[in-house]
């Protein structure tokens, strides 16, 4: 056996063979460390595959597999990291804790250590043995395992280099010895393996000739190229066929063979020699594959073995044999076919295959009959036999693969157009004489003599044809030429030539088609029917639309292709079929919408068609037994659980079911038989005795069963007329309950869990009680169903008597469905699970319950308020939208129509009225220079990718067009273009189109019903060349579901106001110069335009057009500045992503939100003064009004609301009474409409525009029910579908069960806000949730100290500033702002090293990481400025490298240096900066300017100082801290605030220099050394001087010359400067700059020179562990940040602040608290959390440490009344930073967000005291932690929800996971893992009215992560 091979070790640096030998399948042993750089083991892994490398690093990635680990903690820590199995794998080229090399897997294992082990050389390993061995060779994959330094496998062990078994031979030398080598090594000088004939190398001819003959003409032995290639493998010998039985004389057999096939060989060279061929009768011995069994006939059916199982053997002896008779028979046929006989005998495989086909097999059945896809494959393969059969195998190869690649194309592309052009099948040449070069030539000929016919002047024909062109697409728009028209033509161009219809039909005017024409399987027959079709003036005319509108895809070529090719496959069918056809697939172009997926459209566009189809499985199991009547069947793949029910026991794949032995005996014996009734029985095949034991003890019967299709069928008996919302309940209650699948299934097992004596320990909420009903309820259901279900009940009258006695139960019934969702949610999960012994539950509801039925019976009353007997019938989404009017209901795919004039009347304004005000008079001033100048946004010509230019206009006619210019131009909308003025593109006019969406119906004098229409500008192409606006307000609408973030005490209601302006798109002016993008592409009358000019030209648009991509943000900004400049309050307005409005709760107050042309006003009054402002418009509203009067903008009366206490807007409806926000009831009812019609339909597509609409809509309509949209998980997937199929059952059940919950889109505002604050955490051990007990006393003096002013409890409100650190290091500058309490807006972060980018975007995930400063460029910053368009300034800051300034360097080069040059590029970049807002035409920001440097020679400093354009601040960090570090600091629009510890002395000569500077003396009292140093040390010396200044740390074997303070140093100092591997300068190792501990003298650590520079112990702990060097590097290069944030106070200060406080201190005090509780993060859960820390500090800034006590306290300001306590008022203000998902608490808001640690501002929990709620361990592990997350939160909300006292609260969740904070904010997730405990917490929140506010924390400031992890102390002890 192999011995393992020596360790492998990288040292300083492995070299490039230190990888060798690692392949697939290689087994290693590894040595493995634990966090702390400890060795932990050792393990086994076998490699997989390379991994993935983003780009090349130091070392190798390999994804492996563990197969043994050495120690147990170690694996168990593999195995719930990585537990698919594959482990990814770094093997370093430096040590492992020094590897800087980054991968794309989140946790890699770094190897630095290892060693291969060929064979089976593990088994020698010491640790691997027993139980560990046994495992690992279970795992290990022996096949094709790659042995380095070793031989291939033998027959023995695989991989183990081992001889096979067999009698070894003494090793030989010499010749002989090399030709066994070469035989062992499978070369073709020894005899093929398995002692057959030798293999014959092919020669340059591709035929045969034996070996000897080519060495007897001296030919090399080794051949080249890929014939060699191919000529040395040897064909492997044929494995055992099963077939094929052993017998015992296999070995005497296999001699024989052997002594035959030397026989053999001998005959074959003596004939060699003599110059014989072969014959093919020589040899009739088995060994030979090319011979016939029998001297006879050669086509006897006796030569054949009999049966198909002894071809396959023969197939397995002899290979080759069936493909000889074959070909020979083929021979013999063409011989007899022309009079030559039978087959010559002497010729083995001719290859005549395809002589075969085309002469014998096709003449006999025509292409017609076997298809041409089946006549391709035919030629491809006897194209494959005839080239095996010659021995060209890498030409049949060629062919094989392209046929494969042929195949791949024609899937993908859905036609063979491209596909047949792939092929190497070249056509049937041999059926014509002419060659493919003449025809060509003719053609050429020939189209020379026409051109020279038809024009002697080619030049300006070619300029007349371009003119026809335009007139051919004019014609195409306008209908047919005019008679005048024509005549001028004539005129101009003489008369038409005629062409020579022979010579046109010879040669066809379309390239495509001419090609297409051209392939060989084409009938003449059918080519001259396609001439004759092509000749049609519609068809001319269509292709002609298609290539102008498709003609600059770069698809073009396929789609022309295409189009030709559908032609000619449907040119049989009759013509006006084919018009049709083809009109109908580019309907799309001439509407102006998107194609619709149809299967002509897909073929004409040249994509692949859709294949839409079932799912393939069959539907039903196998059937096991039919026992009275019921059939028993497999729960298998097959099953699509559309039918039946699953009974056995408990499994992965369909969980737990009720009807199982140990749990059915407990229910009630008729429910359980009542449910099972008609249904089909599924279990396993082990479970058959169950489902008979069910069937029996049961008494089940058959009965009939009801299928999807009977379904249906009963569905649309009931949905098919019109019906009360109380029917439609009852309606939907009865299909529910009767639907197969697995919905009905879940509400028949629901019903039999519901048990009359229920008792448990702990009640839970849920499930809750479905209500019953009384027995004429119960009557009037059965009614119902039996209309539905049996159609001799089925009677008109019935119906109408049933519509109106059901309103009776139609609560009940609304109720019930409500309750039904809840349930499902919560029990059913996801995938068909029941959870059994949790769905079971009383009859009785308790307290809790019966709490959340009240709420549930209250919506069901307001939904069926005012029903209409007939208001609710099954139809398209399309169809029931026409009845909502003007009602917004979200984002549309709608039809277009063409206009006409009396339809565009209603909706557009009178004479005059349009285009009046001028949109720069009225938005704001920021807006007023976009609105003027389209230069501004106008996208240069270079930077645009095939722009679109040209759009249709949607018109009846062209006189109706006519009229509507007319009117529009009447009205001021419309005027003649300019041509000089209009937009250009390479020479061509950008114009657009126009159309209509349906507005309303309008009931006519004549009582017929009109469509009006909205005009629509199709602004498509104007839009192509124009950006958005930088600064964009409809990013702050006013969304509706915002209005859920309001409160609303008990005793008051809403009071609603609204305004809307009247034609608000049409009333404004843009500036002059965006007419140029308006004009449209369609001609008028010249009378139309009302000039005096009769010509006809293209109007242009001359009031905002709406379809304009800038007009919503114009229209948006423009109301808004209506409001500011009428005097509303901006602090009133509800925004999108910023905090609720902060106003005081007291009695009355408002709040108003714009939504584009909308203003929606709320106000909160008491009840009993519901009659003082009920009818009345607020005060607001008028100044609104008469801001709008002076600006003559008009408000629509009809839609304007005055103090109305129910008011439906924007899609949203107000209940005022009742406190709830809600989707309309008007939107609702339609969308019930449509979901029943989907529901009732025949198959319905995934990639049909009604579904996609419905679904939509829906989650339009769920905002106000957030936990709802968990129910689009099926619907989302199937919409997703790459391929269109039908929808799954699945997503119908969701659909279902969205139609069932639309009673509950509700936000109630009175929910209160919880006083206790909850967090939640999981590990992998259990869970743990707390609660918070009161107020901390740091919690209740925050409170108490806050400021109204303030927006925000974290920081305060982002601060609109961008800064861009340059050398950013480790982010110096960033933490110097977040001591004086800044938090930007953006940051852009610059350096080079990887490290410093891991440690700077961990605290800072959201910065722009730029990797060199020299690759910066104009453009980079112009996007900084328009990516942070709202800011108002920007901190350019940084110091450039110092290394050729330091007075260390003795070999600087001062000024002149490479790295000091750099200090030029910061410069750039601020003329840049400078530059960016005036380019962009934004506000100018501040340019704020920081440089450091250290203190430099006289001329650099004159240089620099020179470069930079002002002088510099000198300050010494020792001054401020305990560390020295004196700098030079340049700063610009920034002053230093001074104090009562700084003062700032101008003009002070720079000691031992000669240039001046400003100095900033500081005095202040510095924080102790024991702040900064470790628990045990001291400083050795001088404890009351500074540390020397940090330096970066290298190691050196030598000194480095002439180091810094060597000649000073004393011996003590240079023996530690050598011991410490001359790592820093000499005077670094004096005793006043070490320090001293337990294990004596050392050189201050990382983290206590961290510390001294006013950064945090764990600034630098990031994930990959940082070497000490490393950090020492990081330190060295950094600011002082104490130091630089007391120079940059007067951002956040003014001096009058600072007059009578020691700011520097204050400082040391902010950053001592963050320090603490840095520290506190190690400390026991008691101490930090409990009412032990009660004392504890919480997170402050600067601002909060030096400005004294507002004037205006918060608390009594927000709650003058005292309604809330404290904790209530804390979690008040929390709960309004919600986002408008209502769910997500954002204390950062503003913020760019990224999902990361430490990606945004945490909630500070030391704001409370807490105890441990939850604490327990997880029943079933291995779940991943995002799933467990999400349970631990589910947890914590069962446990509250069974109290009714804590139902109908907002909730404050501490969350430390980002993906289950998503998750629950979003409301859905497409992981399956997540949607189960998704679902269930969303059924907690609908029963317990809960709604969740969910903030995050960081994970090692949460309160409960301590109780997540007790449960393993406590198993532990």
């Amino acid at each position: 056996m192999s011995a393992p091979e020596p360790w492998r070790r990288t040292g300083r640096k492995a070299a490039n063979d230190h990888w060798l030998g690692l392949e697939r399948l290689t087994l290693i042993e590894v040595s493995l460390y634990d966090d702390g750089g400890r060795q932990q083991g050792r393990g086994l892994i076998q490699l997989q595959e390379r991994g993935t490398e983003v780009q090349p690093g130091e070392g190798q990635t390999w994804l492996s597999r563990f197969v043994g680990v050495e120690d147990g903690y170690y694996e168990w820590w593999v195995n719930t990291t990585f537990p698919t199995k594959v482990v990814p794998l770094h093997f370093c080229q430096r040590q492992a804790h020094h590897c800087s090399d980054t991968t794309v897997y989140r946790d890699p294992i770094h190897v630095d250590v290892f060693r291969i082990l060929p064979g089976r050389s593990y088994e020698s390993l010491n640790w691997l043995k027993g139980v560990k061995r046994d495992e690992a060779e279970k795992l290990i994959d022996f096949s094709n395992i790659v042995v380095p330094g070793g031989g291939g496998a033998g027959s023995g062990v695989p991989g183990d280099g081992n001889p096979p078994p067999g009698p070894r031979e003494d090793v030989q030398t010499g010749a002989e010895g090399i030709d066994g080598l070469a035989a062992a090594l499978g070369s073709q000088g020894g005899a093929a393996p398995g002692g057959d004939r030798p293999v014959a190398k092919a020669d340059a001819r591709g035929g045969e000739r034996p070996r000897e003959e080519k060495e007897e003409k001296g030919a090399s032995p080794k051949a080249s190229g890929l014939q060699g290639v191919i000529a040395q493998r040897v064909a492997p010998e044929p494995a055992d066929s099963a077939l094929k039985i052993r017998n015992a004389n296999a070995s005497k057999k296999k001699k024989k063979d052997k002594k035959r096939a030397k026989r053999q060989a001998e005959k074959e060279r003596r004939r060699a020699r003599k110059g014989e061929e072969r014959k093919a009768d020589d040899s009739s011995d088995e060994s030979s594959s090319t011979t016939s069994s029998s001297s006879d006939s050669l086509f006897r059916l006796a030569a054949l073995p009999q049966g198909t199982d002894r071809l396959h053997r023969l197939h397995q002896e002899r290979p080759g044999v069936l493909a000889n008779l074959t070909l020979r028979r083929f021979q013999e046929l063409l011989e007899r076919s022309t009079g030559g006989g039978t087959a010559v005998k002497d010729q083995e495989m001719p290859p005549v295959a395809r002589a075969y086909l085309s002469q014998i097999y096709l003449p006999r059945h025509p292409e017609g009959t076997i298809g041409l896809r089946n006549l391709r494959e035919l030629r491809t393969l006897t194209t494959l036999v005839d080239m095996i059969a010659q021995n060209d195998l890498l030409r049949a190869l060629d062919v094989a693969v392209q046929r494969i690649k042929s195949i791949e194309l024609f899937v993908a592309q859905g036609q063979w157009g491209q596909a047949n052009l792939i092929e190497l099948i070249v056509p049937e040449e041999e059926q014509r004489a002419w060659f493919r070069q003449e025809l060509k030539a003719a053609q050429q000929e020939q189209r020379s003599d026409l051109r020279l016919q038809q024009d002697q002047w080619p030049r300006r024909r070619r300029r007349e044809k371009g003119r026809r062109d335009k007139r051919r697409h004019t014609t195409l728009e306008w209908g047919e030429p005019r008679k005048g028209e024509e005549r001028k033509r004539q005129r101009q161009e003489g008369p038409r030539e005629v062409v020579n219809e022979d010579a046109a039909a010879n040669e066809l005017g379309y390239r495509a088609l001419e090609q297409a024409m051209k392939e060989s399987q084409i009938h003449e027959s059918t080519r001259s029917k396609v001439r004759e079709f092509m000749k049609d003036p519609e068809i001319v005319e269509l292709f002609t639309l298609v290539k102008g509108a498709l003609e600059k895809s770069p698809h073009w070529s396929e789609v022309e292709y295409t189009f030709f090719e559908t032609v000619a496959d449907v040119a049989g069918d009759p013509v006006e079929e084919v018009k049709e056809k083809l009109k109908a697939g580019a309907r799309f172009l001439l509407e102006e919408r998107m194609p619709d997926g149809e299967s002509g459209l897909c073929s004409l566009l040249g994509v692949r068609g859709p294949l839409v189809g079932d799912d393939p499985r069959s539907g039903e199991g196998e059937l096991l037994k039919v026992v009275q009547g019921i059939e028993i069947r497999t729960a298998s793949v097959d099953w699509k659980r559309e039918d039946g029910v699953y009974i056995g026991r408990p499994c992965k794949e369909y969980g737990a079911t009720i009807y199982h032995r140990d749990f059915v005996g407990q229910l009630d014996r008729e429910l359980v038989k009542s449910s099972l009734e008609g249904q089909c029985l599924y279990v396993r095949r082990d479970d058959l005795a169950h489902a008979e034991w069910l069937i029996n003890h049961f008494g089940l019967q058959a009965a009939p069963r009801l299928s999807i299709s009977g379904w249906k069928q009963m569905w649309r008996r009931g949905c098919s007329r019109g019906m009360s919302l109380s029917m439609t309940g009852v309606v939907l209650k009865v299909c529910i309950q009767c639907r197969p699948g697995e919905l009905g299934n879940f509400v028949r097992a629901l019903a039999c869990c519901a048990l009359e004596a229920f008792q448990r320990n702990s009640v839970e909420l849920l499930p809750l009680p479905l209500p019953t009903l009384d027995d004429p309820g119960k009557a009037l259901e059965l009614a119902v169903k039996k209309c539905l279900s049996e159609p001799e009940h089925d009677d008109a009258r019935e119906w109408e008597r049933l519509n109106v006695e059901v309103k009776k139960i139609g609560c009940h019934a609304w109720s019930w469905l409500q309750v039904m969702v809840v349930n499902f949610l919560y029990c059913q999960g996801t995938g068909g699970r029941m959870i059994t012994d949790g769905m079971l539950h009383g009859r009785k509801p308790t307290a809790a319950q019966q709490a959340s039925l009240a709420k549930v019976t209250a919506w069901s009353e307001r939904w069926i308020a005012n029903e209409d007997d007939e208001g609710i019938k099954a139809d398209t989404w399309e169809n029931v939208a026409e009845a909502l009017g003007d009602l917004y209901t979200g984002p549309s795919v709608g039809k277009s129509y063409p206009l006409t004039l009396e339809a565009i009347l209603p909706t557009t304004p009178g004479a005059g009225d349009a285009a009046r005000i001028p949109l720069a008079d009225v938005v704001s001033p920021g807006v007023q220079e976009y609105v003027n100048h389209p230069d501004l946004l106008r996208i240069p010509d270079e930077e645009l990718v095939a722009p679109r230019i040209s759009a249709a206009v949607q018109v009846e006619s062209q006189e109706e067009w006519n009229k509507v210019v007319a009117h529009l131009v009447a009205a001021g909308m419309l005027e003649r273009e300019v041509p000089s003025e209009t937009l250009r593109y390479k020479d061509e006019a950008v114009r657009n189109g126009a159309f209509g969406v349906h507005k309303k119906w309008v009931l006519k004098e004549d009582g017929s019903w009109l469509r009006t229409l909205r005009l629509i500008i199709n602004m498509i192409p104007g839009n192509s060349f124009q950006r958005r606006m930088p600064i964009r307000a409809c990013e702050r609408m006013g969304y509706a579901p915002l209005w859920g973030n309001l409160y609303l005490h008990d005793d008051e209601i809403i009071i609603c106001a609204a305004e809307d302006q009247k034609h608000c798109f049409h009333i404004y002016r843009p500036g002059y110069a965006w007419r140029s993008f308006f004009s449209l592409n369609r001609k008028a009358a010249g009378w139309a335009f009302g000039d005096g000019d009769s010509s006809a030209s293209y109007p242009r648009v001359k009031s905002a057009p709406m379809g304009w991509n800038n007009v919503v943000d114009f229209i948006q900004d423009g109301f808004e500045n209506i409001a500011r400049e009428a005097g509303l309050s901006p602090s009133q307005m509800v925004k999108m992503g910023e905090p609720s409005p902060m106003l005081s709760l007291e009695t009355p107050r408002s709040f108003f939100s714009f939504y584009v042309d909308n203003f929606d006003q709320l106000t909160m009054v008491w009840r009993t003064d519901r009659g003082l402002y009920e009818g009345q418009p607020t005060s607001e509203q008028l100044l609104l009004r008469e801001k709008m009067e002076e600006l003559t903008v008009g408000r629509d009366p009809k839609k304007a609301a005055e103090g109305t206490i129910t008011w439906t807007t924007l899609g949203a409806e107000v209940d005022g009474q009742a406190g709830w926000v809600g989707s309309s009831l008007d939107f609702r009812r339609a969308l019930l409409s449509s979901n029943l019609g989907l529901l009732g339909g025949e198959s319905v597509r995934t990639d049909s525009l009604n579904l996609q609409s419905v679904v939509s809509k829906n989650m339009h309509s769920v905002q106000y029910c957030r936990p709802l949209t968990c129910l689009f998980d099926h619907l989302y997937a199937d919409l997703n579908r790459a391929v269109p199929r039908f929808v799954s059952q699945e997503a119908m059940d969701e659909l279902l069960l969205l139609t069932a919950g639309l009673p509950m889109h509700w936000m109630d505002l009175r929910l209160k806000v919880s006083g206790q604050v909850y967090a939640t955490d999981a590990s992998l051990e259990g869970g743990g949730a707390c609660v918070s007990t009161g107020l901390s006393p740091w919690g209740l003096s925050r409170l108490q100290g806050l400021s109204h002013e303030a927006e925000g409890l974290e920081g305060q409100a982002t601060r609109k500033m961008v800064v861009v650190e340059m050398f950013a290091g480790m982010g110096g500058l960033k933490q110097a702002l977040e001591l004086l309490g800044v938090e930007p807006m953006g940051v852009v972060a610059v350096d080079t090293s990887a490290e410093c980018m891991r440690v700077y975007r961990q605290h800072c995930r959201h910065c722009i990481w730029v990797k060199d400063a020299l690759s910066i460029t104009k453009a980079d910053v112009l996007e900084w400025r328009r990516r942070f368009a709202r800011a108002e300034e920007v901190l350019l800051g940084g110091g450039w490298p110092c290394i050729n300034h330091s007075a260390l360097n003795v070999n600087r080069r001062g000024a002149d240096g490479a790295s000091s040059q750099l200090l030029d590029t910061m410069l750039q970049v601020r003329t840049w900066l400078m530059e960016a807002s005036q380019e962009l035409n934004l506000k100018p920001w501040k340019v704020i300017e920081f440089y450091e440097n250290v203190v430099m020679d006289d001329e650099d400093y004159a240089i620099q100082t020179r470069k930079i354009g002002f002088p510099a601040y000198f300050l010494e960090a020792a001054q401020v801290g305990r560390c020295r570090r004196p700098r030079l600091y340049w700063m610009k629009n920034v002053e230093i605030i001074p104090g009562v510890d700084v003062r700032v002395v101008r003009n002070v000569p720079m000691r031992g220099h000669n240039y001046e500077v400003n100095e900033v003396d500081v005095d202040t009292e510095r924080p102790p050394m024991s702040w900064f140093l470790n628990s045990d040390a001291v400083k050795m010396a001088d404890v009351e001087d500074a540390f020397a200044t940090v330096t970066r740390p290298t190691a050196r074997s030598q000194p480095a010359p002439s180091p810094a303070g060597l000649e000073q140093a004393t011996e003590q100092a240079k023996k530690r400067w050598k011991g410490d591997a001359y790592r820093l300068q000499p005077y670094q190792y004096e005793a006043r700059n070490l320090v001293k501990d337990r294990n004596g003298p050392r050189r201050p650590l990382p983290e206590e020179q961290l510390r001294m520079m006013g950064f945090a112990s764990n600034h630098l702990a990031t994930k990959s562990r940082l070497s000490q060097d490393q950090k020492g590097q990081l330190i060295g290069n950094s600011f002082s940040a104490i130091a630089v944030a007391r120079l940059l106070v007067g951002l956040v200060l003014e001096e009058a602040d600072c007059a009578n406080t020691d700011v520097t201190l204050a400082l040391w005090n902010v950053w001592k608290t963050k320090e603490d509780k840095v520290t506190a993060e190690d400390r026991p859960w008691k101490v930090r959390f409990s009412s032990v820390a009660a004392g504890t500090p919480g997170a402050v800034s600067l601002r909060e440490q030096v400005l004294p006590s507002p004037l205006v306290l918060l608390r009594p300001w927000v709650d003058p009344q005292g309604w809330m306590t404290d904790e209530e008022a804390l979690a008040y203000l929390l709960a309004r930073n919600g986002t408008h998902r209502s769910a997500e608490i954002r204390v950062d808001l503003g913020t760019p967000f990224s999902v990361g640690e430490l990606c945004r501002q945490s909630v500070d929990p030391t704001h409370w005291l807490w105890k441990v709620l939850l604490s327990y361990e997880w029943k079933e592990k291995g779940q991943h932690i995002n799933t467990l997350e999400l349970v631990a939160i589910l947890d914590l909300l069962r446990r509250q929800g069974r109290d009714a006292k804590h139902q109908g609260h907002r909730l404050i969740t501490l969350v430390d996971n980002m993906v289950a904070l998503s998750c629950l904010s979003k409301g859905r997730s497409s992981s399956r893992s997540l949607q189960a405990p998704l679902r269930r917490i969303s059924a907690v929140c609908l029963a317990a009215h809960f709604r969740l506010c969910l903030a995050w924390v960081k994970s090692k400031w949460n309160p409960a992560d301590g109780p997540s992890r007790w449960a393993k102390k406590r198993r532990m002890t």
